[in-house]
């Protein structure tokens, strides 16, 4: 998987939708489906803050399974 599919899957997994996760975050809903869809990418700082909220390792994004 992708980045992007990656960010997807753990949001689910975790029972949010888009406009929840973009709260916590601090971003627009836009900024969370681009995410998703890998029309752009967060900053690192923004995928270390998804790592600590959803309790998984940073590399958790980044696995190709």
């Amino acid at each position: 998987m992708m980045l992007n599919e990656n960010i997807r899957e753990i949001r689910k997994i975790n029972n949010m939708t888009q406009e929840q996760l973009a709260e916590v975050m601090g971003v627009s809903t836009a900024s969370v489906s681009k995410w998703e869809t890998g029309q752009s990418a967060p900053e690192i700082s923004a995928l270390l803050a998804l790592a600590d909220y959803f309790d998984v390792s940073f590399f958790e994004f980044f696995k190709e399974e």
